[in-house]
C-alpha cells in the first residue's frame, strides 16, 4: 500500500506553525499521531483526492487533536464555513480558515505560514 500521508518535514513544518497546539482549541499537541492528534486534511483525500499535487500540502494541512477532528467530521456545515473542510474542487490556499481558538482567520501558505484574512463589513 503506497503512502499518501505528508512526509516528516511537511508534518513538522505545519505543526510548527500551528505552535503544537489543535487549531480550534488551542489544546496541546500531545501523544500519538493519528490517536491524540492528528494533521486535517482540509480538502478530503477520498475520490482521488490524494492524487493533486497539493493534497499534502501546508495549506491544505491543520493541527487537530482527535475530539475537533472527529468534530469536525460530525459537523460538515459549520466546519466548511470555518474553512475546517474544503470542498474538492477549490484550493485550500484560496479559503480563509479559522485558528486559535476562533480568534484569528487566515490563510495558509505552501511554505507553512499564516497570512491574515482581510474582515470586511
Amino acid at each position: 500500500m503506497r503512502n499518501t500521508g505528508p512526509d516528516l518535514e511537511t508534518v513538522m513544518l505545519v505543526l510548527d506553525r500551528d505552535g503544537y497546539h489543535c487549531v480550534r482549541d488551542g489544546v496541546p499537541i500531545q501523544g500519538e499521531r493519528g490517536v491524540g492528534w492528528v494533521l486535517h486534511h482540509r480538502r478530503p483525500r477520498a475520490m482521488g483526492g490524494t492524487r493533486r499535487d497539493d493534497a499534502n500540502s501546508p495549506a491544505n494541512l491543520l493541527s487537530l487533536c482527535t475530539p475537533c477532528h472527529d468534530w469536525i467530521e460530525s459537523n460538515r456545515k459549520e466546519s466548511r464555513a470555518a474553512g475546517w473542510l474544503v470542498p474538492l474542487m477549490w484550493d485550500p490556499a484560496k479559503v480563509a480558515v479559522v485558528v486559535a481558538q476562533g480568534s484569528r482567520l487566515v490563510y495558509l501558505d505552501a511554505d507553512g505560514g499564516y497570512v491574515d484574512a482581510q474582515v470586511t463589513a
